[in-house]
């Protein structure tokens, strides 16, 4: 049973476990992540656990933005507009299908497909309410498997970014983050 209060292991399907952390927030928040990071570095090799390149980061941030139809455009538009810069952030793994010997360049990742694979242009022209964005996000068949999840912000409050390869590495986490942060500040600018 999940804690919300408390860092969590849990088993994921597609890469094995999964370790999620509880609210983090502010600058604590950063000093928590880095001391879990540290903690999990020195314990995983102990467990034979590691990170490979079936794994990935996935980071929920809360947004305030998810209530206003604009600001969801936008930030769906800046995420449109930057995959190709922030592709070349990632390793392949996060962008393409692994067959076991290589990456293919004709098929995404099926957990981390693009968001313009998802909501073209011409989509997003039609989304002017959160009604508009929601259908949009039905009709387009949108599902968590995307680089920018924006499923779960009925629930969660949160947008998810699937795009980062996993790391133990808060020196690689925090500045993705800090990315991502000012991304969905610029979507919420008027």
């Amino acid at each position: 049973t999940k804690r919300h209060h408390v860092w969590n292991v849990e088993r994921d399907n597609s890469c094995g476990w999964e370790v999620t952390s509880r609210v983090l927030a502010g600058e604590s928040g950063f000093h928590e992540l880095l001391r879990a990071c540290d903690a999990l570095q020195r314990v995983a090799p102990a467990l034979g656990l590691k990170v490979n390149r079936r794994t990935g980061l996935h980071v929920h941030l809360g947004w305030v933005g998810r209530a206003k139809a604009a600001s969801l455009k936008r930030a769906i538009q800046l995420v449109r507009l930057f995959e190709p810069a922030l592709a070349t952030l990632v390793s392949p793994s996060r962008l393409r299908e692994f067959d076991g010997h290589r990456y293919s360049p004709r098929k995404p990742n099926s957990y981390c497909r693009p968001l313009g694979s998802v909501f073209r242009a011409r989509d997003l022209d039609q989304l002017r309410t959160r009604d508009d964005v929601d259908e949009g996000l039905a009709s387009t068949r949108a599902d968590k498997y995307v680089n920018f999840n924006l499923l779960p912000l009925d629930d969660l409050t949160t947008v998810e970014v699937r795009l980062h390869n996993g790391t133990l590495d808060a020196s690689k986490i925090l500045p993705w983050i800090s990315l991502w942060q000012q991304l969905l500040w610029a979507a919420d600018g008027d």
